[in-house]
């Protein structure tokens, strides 16, 4: 029976690492109209004058100019909502796909919970 649990979960891993992300949204398709995706990367330099968005309930923004959008997909991650914020440990200078988010409202003082970030996606603006 121990020989057939491995065979599943890793089927189960594989098929979950598989899913796509759900559409984009009409928000984020906006924000990124005009521009030119690049490849995933797994870090962002952080960047004191950085925003960060919550544009929907599947996608987060960083943006520390007018050229790039980084535009992150954390699986599963119910808790995110426009309007809400998002609080990080700062340690290094960087953010990288596996860091953790707390989602938190500030005008009530209520954290929902963590949200772990996935690869980032660039979208570059075209000249």
């Amino acid at each position: 029976m121990r020989f057939l649990l491995v065979p599943l979960a890793l089927m189960a891993a594989v098929s979950a690492s598989a899913a796509e992300a759900p559409p984009m949204s009409a928000k984020l398709q906006a924000m990124v109209r005009n521009r030119a995706q690049g490849p995933q990367i797994k870090c962002i330099r952080r960047d004191v004058r950085m925003r960060t968005n919550i544009v929907d309930s599947a996608t987060i923004t960083f943006q520390s100019g007018s050229s790039v959008v980084f535009v992150n997909r954390p699986p599963a991650c119910p808790l995110l909502q426009p309007g809400r914020s998002l609080i990080m440990e700062v340690t290094r200078n960087n953010i990288c796909e596996g860091d953790s988010l707390a989602v938190v409202d500030l005008v009530s003082d209520v954290e929902y919970g963590p949200c772990t970030l996935s690869s980032f996606t660039p979208w570059l603006k075209q000249k």
